[in-house]
């Protein structure tokens, strides 16, 4: 109880302080010519599952805080539930800052995500983890599932499919149910073709 508590005062703290900066930044007068970029990192399962850390493939620890305040751009309290990746916050700030990104950058600009949240966008992220017993974790987080295979040395060791909309809170590994058969082929497709193209 005393790490929770401790964990949850950090947060709370952390979120005082971006209060502090924005106020500033209001009372300062630059609000409207500074971008704001909040995200989070990946945060901790505390104790979800009889896990602690954040080393693991599952939602809790993965699906993290992303927000933008871009002046001229953002409507108040605005809230956009398209999949997009970290790999795209770079661009994205390129973009809004009115600079060239470099060729080097993964993700692409959610600019026009932000402009038009109907704007057509990939329907899926990539998220792996490499643990310390050397076991790899792929995943595929979709709207509604997160599909992963595990392996080591290139040999596979397991599956997990979790549906968010059966199960927020991923409790459940419905890889082998039968009813989730068809689910599971398609997105062991998927998988492949992002994975192994």
């Amino acid at each position: 109880l005393r790490s929770l508590h401790g964990y949850y005062a950090c947060v709370s703290y952390a979120d005082a302080q971006i209060g502090r900066i924005l106020n500033t930044l209001k009372k300062e007068n630059l609000e409207d010519s500074t971008i704001v970029c909040l995200v989070g990192d990946n945060g901790y399962h505390n104790g979800n599952n009889g896990v602690w850390a954040k080393g693991v493939n599952w939602e809790s620890t993965n699906h993290v805080p992303l927000i933008f305040r871009i002046p001229g751009l953002n409507k108040k309290n605005d809230k956009c539930t398209a999949i997009v990746e970290a790999l795209d916050i770079y661009p994205s700030l390129c973009h809004a800052a009115g600079i060239p990104t470099p060729l080097h950058c993964e993700g692409k600009s959610l600019i026009p995500l932000i402009q038009n949240h109907n704007t057509p966008w990939s329907d899926i992220a990539l998220h792996q983890h490499f643990s310390n017993k050397r076991i790899m974790g792929k995943s595929i987080r979709t709207d509604r599932y997160r599909y992963t295979i595990y392996s080591k040395n290139n040999q596979k060791l397991g599956v997990e499919l979790y549906d968010y909309l059966k199960d927020p809170m991923g409790n459940h590994n419905y890889a082998d149910n039968p009813e989730y058969k068809s689910i599971h082929s398609e997105l062991l497709s998927r998988h492949k073709k992002h994975w192994e193209n």
